[in-house]
């Protein structure tokens, strides 16, 4: 894993699942970039909604973590049940 600051391009090509992505050792990223281009300026999440069809560019600090390594991952068990891709969710009345 290099360290320095890396630019993530992350696509949810799923048809209908969201996932809530975040790393795992609940580090702060930055979003830049959205479906509708670069953003004003850098907004600092823990967690962050991708639905479907979404497009996110993500920049990670990895300064100061050569020799170490972190997942990034999707925390769907925290979502509520009315968002597609959360554990409990219920499509209708079947």
């Amino acid at each position: 894993m290099p360290a320095q600051v890396v630019r993530f391009r992350i696509l949810n090509a799923a048809i209908e699942r969201s996932f809530n992505l975040g790393f795992s050792d609940g580090r702060n990223f930055a979003v830049i970039s959205s479906d509708g281009g670069l953003l004003n300026a850098p907004v600092t999440v823990t967690k962050y909604l991708l639905h479907a069809g979404e497009r996110i560019e993500i920049l990670v600090n990895l300064s100061g973590q050569k020799g170490t390594s972190v997942d990034l991952q999707a925390f769907n068990s925290l979502l509520g049940n009315n968002i597609p891709g959360g554990e409990q969710f219920t499509q209708g009345p079947f």
